[in-house]
């Protein structure tokens, strides 16, 4: 996670998982420093789409945060 462009600190230090493997909003929360700082992300997975014709590529997905609070 970066605030601000800033890169040379890590911010947060825990990991996860992303589910990935079937379309829908998920979300993501915690807390860091003894519970002085919440943080949220949510993202969306979607099937990939062939640029040409937009039908869905069938096995491959996307996904994109949508929001990330702190």
């Amino acid at each position: 996670m970066t605030i601000n462009g800033e890169e040379a600190k890590d911010f947060i230090s825990r990991q996860a998982s992303l589910t990935i493997k079937t379309n829908g909003l998920y979300t993501l929360q915690g807390t860091e420093e003894k519970g002085k700082l919440f943080w949220k992300l949510e993202y969306i997975v979607e099937d990939r789409r062939a640029p040409a014709t937009g039908t869905p590529i069938p096995g491959e997905k996307v996904h994109a945060d949508l929001r990330v609070i702190r």
